[in-house]
């Protein structure tokens, strides 16, 4: 959230001013690009799954499923980056995973669960694209 920003913000202000001596030639010389590529993911985690975890966008239950998709995409991006090849054990885990997800959530995309609407399930009062939209946005999240 925006105060998030500014708590944090006031003190590293605060820590700049009362520390600036301690900032040395060398910190100042270091190359911030990578610093700017790791805040801008941090970013795009932060606004992804914020926007895309409220319960009427995905269901709560669905949000700790989900987040699950972490294990496959580290297992991708270990291949692309470090081209690293997973053992079939990590691939075949992987795959569980992945079949987990989408059994997770066929019921919430073809509305399944109307019958039994309670009180705290808004979600299910969504448009289809939304069902599918707002949960993919918050597994995209995870990407960054």
């Amino acid at each position: 959230s925006f105060s998030y920003v500014v708590i944090f913000g006031v003190i590293t202000l605060v820590m700049f001013v009362v520390r600036r001596k301690s900032i040395t030639y060398d910190d100042l010389t270091f190359p911030q690009w990578q610093f700017m590529l790791i805040g801008l993911c941090d970013a795009l985690n932060g606004i992804l799954i914020v926007f895309a975890a409220p319960p009427n966008r995905t269901a709560p239950f669905l949000q700790a499923i989900l987040g699950n998709i972490v294990i496959p995409l580290t297992i991708i991006l270990r291949l692309l980056i470090l081209r690293k090849k997973p053992t079939i054990l990590k691939i075949l885990a992987a795959g569980f995973v992945i079949v987990g997800l989408v059994l997770s959530l066929i019921p919430v995309i073809t509305g399944m669960d109307q019958d039994s609407k309670s009180e705290n399930q808004d979600w299910l009062d969504q448009p289809t694209a939304n069902r599918i939209l707002w949960p993919l946005c918050f597994m995209i999240g995870f990407v960054p």
